[in-house]
């Protein structure tokens, strides 16, 4: 009966991440000319222009699971688009072996050939998980041990800050994918709602060289 009470009362609720913020950093010429005479350096045409453009739940993720989609909201407008965000994802899981997957495309707009200089991406240690009522902390401990996620590209290749590019008018496709995995001891069941936050995960470009 305790077994079976616990299966039906398993609710991962309010999963709440914010999920990616993009910095995009613009690298100043750096070229030294000596001549006798005088130089310019035109930029006329050239933008810079580094941005989410969409975000949509894959086909990988679990029905039944009730999750929003977030909004893209874009930075300061005009030729430098410093930086564009994606909004708080929330989300139900209520059984063991569910799964919850974003697509999420990058793109470069702009003139200028872009890498991917720096990324911050959560670790399992970084993930917050709080449990309530009577069995708070054990809850939390027991769904924390099963869960799963990583922020990959789309080929499920990891992201290499220093290596991975984007050239001019081509995308980049990210997945984000939150897991509750499978258990086989019913006993590890939390009893009560259990919340879930995964810290901000940002992703830094600079103009390739």
């Amino acid at each position: 009966m305790n077994k079976e009470r616990e299966m039906k009362t398993l609710v991962i609720a309010a999963l709440v991440i914010s999920v990616v913020a993009i910095g995009v950093g613009f690298a100043a010429f750096s070229t030294t000319l000596q001549i006798n005479g005088t130089a310019t350096v035109n930029t006329a045409g050239k933008t810079w222009n580094v941005l989410f453009t969409a975000v949509e739940k894959t086909g990988a993720s679990t029905e039944g699971i009730d999750a929003t989609v977030p909004s893209i909201s874009n930075g300061t407008a005009g030729e430098n688009k410093t930086k564009t965000a994606i909004g708080t994802i929330t989300a139900a899981f209520t059984a063991p072996k569910q799964k919850l997957q974003y697509k999420i495309t990058v793109t470069n707009s702009g003139t200028y050939n872009a890498k991917l200089t720096a990324a911050s991406i959560p670790t399992l240690e970084t993930i917050t998980v709080t449990g309530t009522g009577n069995d708070a902390e054990t809850d939390a401990a027991n769904v924390k041990k099963h869960l799963k996620f990583s922020f990959t590209k789309a080929d499920e290749s990891p992201v290499t800050p220093e290596t991975d590019t984007l050239a001019a008018g081509t995308t980049q496709d990210y997945l984000y994918t939150i897991e509750y995995e499978d258990l086989t001891n019913a006993a590890e069941l939390p009893k009560a709602q259990v919340s879930i936050s995964i810290p901000q995960t940002t992703l830094t470009f600079s103009q390739a060289n």
